[in-house]
């Protein structure tokens, strides 16, 4: 590798001579490393707050309680169990405690700053005496994986001075100084630990009972399990409790999460559809200033300088180009995830239900991932500039004449890919193959925009008349570059089909989510609070129908199947109203006088896609208990009866399998949901709305215009994000198109010049190729639109059927194509300006590569 050094030095200077080709590859590399770090972090952040959140905690496997305050659980009772053998048993206490702020003479901001918290203490000598394998791993599991119990520094505090919370607690309740217990007793910064309750504080039960706190007046509040016992193991417990205690079981959890990891997966895709434009646009920058040096490297050929020598160099070059960006590309992430950290926290707050926990990134680790992830890529793109090099490196002249496909070759081909493509969308089976079957729309769209793009701007150019000149040398400008803009008629087409597949299925899901709405919501307001309204705040006018809920277990009635799944169970009423507020994506013929005979179920599609099952099957319902861990014995059913489905109601944005059961069936006064419908006559009112001013103090009421426009708008807010993401894949691939203008442009050099000694003007030169380009981006575009509903398509019925098991209607709107055909052209337009409106168009007839 001899002259390596010197060959490098040659480069970057000429790098410094034109500092605006290397910085468009810098830019890219930027925004790949950036794009895909935000997205990484903003993943991670939802992970974590997933787990948080989503965590069984103490309770995971049942717990021993007092069947009454009058006889309470004594520390005696603790004491002589763990002697009989039980020494899984771990006991807690529980109560309500004020934290504040210590800022001292400063009562106001005190005040302001007070939040009521659950302090549990535990004691941590047995818990620390158990296998790392139970509630330590389950509950106190730290950031890096392990139980916070054995991190540096916490293992042998058993006096239970340090403390414990979740991270949303930590991050939400942040003081200058220390923080204060009610007592003003200061309290050391809390352990950032996974799987426990926004709302609660753990400590060691010696640092719970202190001062007027003692084992008389706040005694045990139970006795939690450790580890997973089995039956047997419960049964033994059971007859060693005495007749004061009792056991409760763990309470049913139900899967979740879909909503939030839809959210997470449209990110991903969004962030790789970036980063895959941006090394388009590296390409196309490679590209560019190859062929810019071109003269230089032929030179340098003629002065004895080794291809191999010359190749080397520039991939150096790249290298350095990736020690810039790289770390560049991941604070501009990292900074771009702290920002919208707020806007995140809101939505997970608001639509999911859950929290957003910003990661604590590890810099070293991400800025040698992204640098290493860059070098690949650049390695694999850079053997088409190379290719291209090699050939003018050996001064060889490739053939002008291209070998034209018939129609009948094109058809067949067409067929031929398309029906490859429809295999893998129609025999997708799983997320992944159905993750696969979009990038094989994708990859086949791409290849007959490549296959039929050529034809079309021939047809146009056999379209524009004679007598047109101007029009005439446009439609065969257009179709040269058809040929030579193939990488930035790729970048183009999918930034604009993923544009369109997403928008498509945007507007879908937001139009059937406000038809679901308005259809559901039938009673003209609705009253949360945690109890049922008393009779006595109701008129003559006004009725109330409360909503009960549950938790349980169902299974497919054959023999054979013995997988059960935990399902959300609601009651849902039988009459009119509520039968023209349930729409049903499928059902049986009688399928409202099954429910109203209680032999049949209506389930969501989340859980008909889960267990397979369709109208007609029939199902086994058990173990049914309300959140307080209340069994629910159903009238007139026995355990292991059999449920007929009598229809599948979609149910979006529902994380949970669930299923309705008629209100005469299933209302357990421990079951209230929290939720009642208020339902008045308004033709008894003369149109006029009943005072319902006494509910409204006694709890929360919505109306349901109000319910539906909140809901709306938080749709809306969901979307902030990837919307963005959108906009920005079309400005990267809109500078894809500017780079490829500027390739091309050298290449035209001569004729330009040619047409500039005929008279034509400089304005008028640019404008030619401005309409060029621009028809063929619209070409393009016309194409793309057909594959972008096709995208929508497989991300509706294919990536949420089988990722978060729910689907909604397909809803093409022309407005919502024709929008986004028109934002990406004026993308396009926009970003075209730069490198034409910086084009010489002075008379110039030397050719300086022609050597």
């Amino acid at each position: 590798m001899h002259g390596l050094f010197p060959v490098l030095h040659v480069f970057l200077r000429m790098a410094l001579t034109r500092p605006w080709q290397p910085l468009l590859i810098l830019m890219a590399l930027l925004v790949a490393t950036g794009g895909l770090s935000a997205v990484w972090l903003i993943n991670e952040g939802a992970r974590q707050g997933e787990l948080a959140s989503g965590s069984p905690g103490f309770f995971a496997a049942g717990k021993v309680s007092p069947r009454s305050d009058v006889e309470p659980l004594t520390k005696q009772d603790y004491i002589r169990l763990r002697k009989q053998g039980f020494t899984g048993l771990i006991g807690i206490s529980q109560r309500d405690i004020t934290l504040s702020c210590g800022d001292t003479g400063n009562e106001r901001k005190q005040s302001e700053n007070a939040k009521t918290v659950t302090l549990t203490g535990i004691d941590v000598t047995a818990l620390m005496s158990l296998p790392d394998t139970t509630v330590q791993s389950r509950t106190f599991k730290s950031a890096s994986g392990g139980s916070a119990l054995f991190e540096p520094g916490n293992r042998g505090n058993t006096s239970g001075i340090v403390s414990y919370a979740a991270p949303a607690f930590i991050t939400g309740f942040t003081c200058d100084n220390q923080v204060l217990y009610g007592d003003g007793t200061p309290l050391r910064q809390p352990v950032s630990v996974q799987g426990l309750p926004e709302d609660m504080l753990v400590t060691g039960l010696q640092n719970f009972y202190r001062k007027e706190i003692t084992p008389d007046n706040t005694p045990l509040s139970a006795l939690i399990i450790a580890g997973d016992p089995d039956d047997q193991q419960i049964a033994q417990l059971k007859s060693a409790l005495p007749a004061h205690l009792t056991f409760i079981p763990p309470p049913v959890q139900a899967e979740t999460g879909t909503l939030s990891a839809s959210f997470r997966l449209n990110l991903q895709a969004m962030g790789m559809l970036m980063a895959v434009v941006a090394l388009f646009i590296i390409l196309n920058a490679l590209m560019l200033m190859y062929r810019a040096r071109l003269a230089t490297i032929i030179r340098l050929r003629q002065l004895g300088t080794a291809k191999q020598t010359i190749l080397t160099a520039l991939f150096a070059e790249l290298i350095l180009y990736c020690f810039i960006a790289a770390p560049a590309g991941v604070f501009c992430g990292l900074g771009l995830t702290r920002g919208l950290t707020p806007v995140l926290q809101s939505v997970f707050a608001g639509l999911f239900d859950g929290v957003f926990i910003s990661p604590s990134p590890f810099i070293v680790q991400m800025v040698l991932l992204a640098w290493l992830i860059s070098v690949i890529a650049l390695a694999i793109f850079f053997a088409i500039p190379v290719k291209q090099l090699s050939g003018a490196l050996s001064l060889r002249r490739f053939s002008e004449g291209q070998t034209t496909l018939s129609v009948a070759g094109r058809l067949f081909i067409t067929v031929m890919v398309t029906g490859i493509a429809a295999g893998f969308v129609f025999n997708a089976g799983s997320t992944l193959t159905a993750l696969v079957s979009t990038g094989a729309v994708l990859l086949s769209g791409c290849m007959l925009v490549i296959l039929w793009l050529p034809a079309l701007t021939a047809m146009v150019c056999k379209l524009v008349p004679s007598s047109m000149p101007v029009l005439s040398y446009v439609a065969a400008g257009t179709h040269r570059l058809s040929a030579k803009s193939k990488l930035a008629v790729y970048a183009f087409f999918i930034a604009l089909t993923a544009n369109t597949g997403m928008n498509v299925m945007t507007d879908s899901f937001r139009q059937a989510t406000e038809g679901w709405l308005m259809q559901r919501l039938s009673a003209p307001a609705y009253y949360y609070s945690d109890a049922p309204s008393p009779p006595e705040l109701i008129n003559d006018e006004v009725q109330t129908r409360s909503v009960y809920e549950g938790r349980g277990f169902i299974r497919l009635n054959v023999p054979s199947t013995e997988r059960r799944l935990a399902v959300s169970v609601k009651s849902f009423p039988v009459d009119d109203i509520a039968r023209k507020s349930l729409a049903l994506y499928s059902s049986a013929e009688q399928a409202w006088s099954q429910f109203r005979s209680r032999q049949g179920i209506f389930v969501n599609q989340q859980l008909a896609f889960r267990l397979n099952i369709k109208p007609g099957d029939s199902v086994v319902l058990s173990d049914i208990q309300t959140d307080d861990g209340t069994l629910v014995s159903l009238p007139d059913k026995s355990s292991g009866d059999a449920f007929l489905i009598a229809g599948i109601y979609p149910d979006y944005g529902n994380p949970e399998a669930q299923l309705l059961l008629p209100l005469s069936l299933f209302s357990p006064p421990s079951g209230y949901a929290g939720l009642s419908a208020i339902y008045y006559d308004n033709q008894a009112l003369s149109g006029q709305k009943p005072d319902l001013s006494v509910l409204a103090s006694a709890g929360t009421l919505y109306f349901t215009g109000e319910l539906i426009t909140r809901s709306m708008a938080t749709f809306d807010r969901t979307f902030v994000v990837t919307d963005a993401l959108n906009v920005a894949t079309l400005l990267v691939a809109g500078l894809a198109f500017a780079i490829s203008v500027s390739v091309l442009t050298l290449d035209l050099r001569p004729e330009l010049n040619v047409l500039r000694a005929m008279g034509v003007g400089q304005w008028r030169l640019r404008l030619v190729l401005i309409f060029q380009y621009m028809l063929l981006c619209l070409l393009a575009g016309l194409m793309a639109l057909p594959a972008g509903i096709v995208l929508a398509h497989v991300f509706i019925f294919q990536v949420n059927r089988y990722a978060f098991y729910w689907v909604y209607p397909l809803n093409v709107s022309v407005d919502v194509l024709l929008s986004g055909l028109m934002l990406s052209m004026a993308v396009v337009f926009i970003i075209l300006l730069l490198p034409l409106g910086k084009m010489n168009a002075k008379v110039d007839l030397r050719q300086e590569e022609g050597l």
